[in-house]
């Protein structure tokens, strides 16, 4: 449903739908658009809205959810590298199987960190060039 939700409002114009509005295309019911629109919002890809005099909520997606979702990748990403940094300092060395397994661990959530890092500046830079507000 998550995605299902995500996609509504990544093609919905006006860009601001309501959480009855997205029951009603989705035919969903409205637990589960509840439910999936609180896990968008909590990745920072969608933002609730309140309209001045009008009730229940309204969604949009969030400006810049692509750099949003490639922060999210490496926020991750870093949390791999940081385990297996931790598995090597608790690892003794009467261990090479495991230590090699952990070190190939190392070597590859370094290199996305990398990787990924210089994909966010390009993808930034692309979007200055072009003046991409979103």
């Amino acid at each position: 449903m998550v995605g299902r939700v995500f996609g509504a409002l990544m093609i919905a114009d006006p860009p601001e739908v309501s959480s009855k509005e997205l029951r009603e295309s989705l035919g969903a019911s409205k637990g589960a658009v509840s439910q999936a629109t609180r896990v968008l919002e909590q990745l920072g890809f969608i933002r609730r809205i309140s309209r001045r005099g009008e009730r229940g909520d309204y969604f949009r997606i969030t400006p810049r959810v692509w750099d949003e979702m490639m922060r999210r990748d490496l926020e991750s990403n870093r949390i791999f590298l940081q385990m297996a940094e931790r598995g090597l300092d608790l690892l003794g060395s009467d261990e090479p199987g495991a230590r090699r397994s952990l070190e190939q661990m190392r070597e590859f959530y370094a290199y996305r960190d990398e990787e990924l890092s210089g994909a966010l500046e390009r993808w930034q830079e692309k979007r200055k060039v072009r003046n991409d507000p979103v």
